[in-house]
């Protein structure tokens, strides 16, 4: 414990790592329950369910065909490696056959496919739970994506839980990049796990850049009226600045936002 306290967690490959969790040693959020937040509110946003939709071209947006959440017609090579992991030979083969592809090219041969029977619902043959683990699968990747674009990873474990779990949504979703935006978080995360001491203000300023996360109000209004932007998108960011804004009131003031 005394070493935890003072250097951080031991590497989850480590035998003290299980000694230290079933000690209720470990800080921050742990890689057991950064799977659970994927399994559960990303799987659910995302919205593939065994008993409905597994797989498509989403109708909103520039997505090419998507599998639990994860599309493939960008980083089609690196996704297909946790893909593979849950459906046969001859779907693996079809799926390849459809990296890089987007809207209506992919739609039309994403509808092939299920026709014969290779890319239907029962011919990918998954069930729930096997779609969770996908998502969370291919989650976990994006945590890790996302812990280095922010740096300072042991003070990101640290933030609240629901805090971690809404940007955790936000970040599986669409990605941010490292570029300074008014409505890219990245930068202003990763300034502020470099402070010493985080105040309400700099909550606020995160707040505020996931409220722009998709654009202003009226650039927003303009991409869901033409199908670029879909209300999930804006609600799931909306939840991470309610929940950053939450937090923040348990914190002090600070200066002015």
């Amino acid at each position: 414990k005394r070493a935890i306290d003072e250097f951080g967690n031991p590497p989850t490959d480590s035998p003290y790592y299980d000694v230290a969790k079933d000690r209720g040693f470990l800080r921050g959020v742990t890689d057991e329950q950064i799977r659970e937040m994927l399994m559960t509110r990303v799987s659910k946003n995302e919205g593939y369910r065994a008993d409905g939709t597994v797989i498509n071209v989403p109708a909103v947006g520039n997505s090419g065909v998507t599998i639990a959440g994860i599309d493939i017609s960008i980083g089609g090579d690196e996704k297909m490696e946790v893909i593979k992991k849950y459906v046969g030979p001859e779907q693996v083969k079809a799926l390849n056959s459809l990296k890089g592809l987007k809207r209506d090219e992919a739609d039309k041969k994403l509808k092939e496919y299920e026709a014969a029977g290779i890319l239907s619902k029962e011919g990918l043959g998954l069930t729930q739970e096997d779609l969770d683990n996908m998502t969370a699968d291919w989650g976990e990747v994006t945590f890790k994506k996302f812990i280095k674009k922010v740096g300072s990873e042991e003070k990101l474990r640290e933030l609240p839980p629901d805090v971690i779990e809404h940007m955790l949504d936000v970040e599986f979703n669409v990605p941010g990049g490292k570029d300074e935006g008014p409505g890219n978080p990245i930068p202003e995360l990763a300034r502020i796990l470099r402070k010493d001491s985080i105040d309400r203000a700099d909550a606020e300023r995160l707040a505020r850049k996931y409220d722009l996360y998709w654009g202003d109000a009226d650039t927003v209004k303009t991409k869901l009226d033409e199908g670029r932007l879909s209300t999930s998108n804006t609600n799931r960011s909306k939840a991470a600045a309610e929940a950053l804004r939450e937090w923040g009131q348990t914190l002090p003031a600070g200066d002015r936002a």
